[in-house]
């Protein structure tokens, strides 16, 4: 018992130091963006993020070995629970070396639809989808972690496939406008 009532005690030092220390580094970020108008109607959620992002930036930005490889240790799951980026997550454990697969398969997206706006063979459905997946990728993926869900991540990898089936599709048609098959 007396073993149990030491660790306890030291459980709840440690927590109450932990306590501290978040909300000593909740203030710098809060004083860092306070300044912007946009900070300050900012959903609460949304301004913790400012909080973890800031922490992964800076651990990333560590040092160039950190920076291409990543870290090899987790942060305090206490403090930094996740970056709610998937971006960010990625980079901060696998090192940007890990994420040129996806800035590759972005860039490639983007400039073959680059080259069907010039070729004008772009059907409204097709950058319907194009909108629905850039949304995807840019806004949900950097405020969550969408892409290691299991079915959010597989619906958006299924609509990232038949985006690029599309843009296959079209790229290799011969006139304007050709309507994608469709299942009937």
């Amino acid at each position: 018992k007396e073993f149990d009532l030491v660790q306890d005690s030291v459980s709840m030092e440690h927590k109450k130091s932990l306590i501290i220390k978040f909300e000593e580094v909740r203030k710098n970020i809060k004083n860092k963006y306070s300044q912007y108008a946009v900070y300050r109607v900012l959903p609460k959620s949304i301004k913790e993020r400012f909080l973890y992002w800031d922490f992964y930036i800076k651990e990333i930005l560590a040092s160039p070995k950190v920076f291409l490889f990543g870290h090899n240790t987790r942060p305090n799951r206490e403090l930094y629970p996740s970056a709610h980026n998937y971006y960010l997550d990625i980079i901060y454990y696998f090192g940007v070396i890990a994420f040129l697969p996806f800035i590759y398969l972005f860039s490639t997206v983007i400039i073959k639809i680059v080259k069907i706006v010039k070729e004008d063979k772009g059907t409204i459905e097709f950058f319907a989808l194009f909108l629905v997946v850039l949304l995807f990728i840019t806004f949900d993926n950097s405020l969550n972690v969408s892409f290691r869900q299991p079915y959010s991540g597989m619906v958006i990898f299924f609509l990232i496939g038949k985006l690029l089936f599309q843009l296959s599709l079209l790229l290799n048609s011969k006139s304007k406008f050709k309507a994608i098959p469709k299942c009937n």
